[in-house]
């Protein structure tokens, strides 16, 4: 998982380890491991509040 505020260019798999990359908007996030959603709220909540949290 990664932000981005700009990109060029087509995402494209550049290693082993992936096996897919694609770009989307938070509110249309596809499923994820219960610790990668973690991640996603605490951003979000450091973008409301400005507050970092360990999670």
């Amino acid at each position: 998982m990664f932000y981005t505020r700009r990109f060029e260019g087509e995402p494209a798999v550049a290693d082993d380890e992936s096996s897919a990359v694609e770009w989307f908007s938070v509110d249309s996030l596809p499923e994820m491991l219960p610790n990668m959603a973690r991640s996603v709220e605490a951003y979000l909540r450091f973008k409301t509040t400005g507050k970092f949290q360990m999670i």
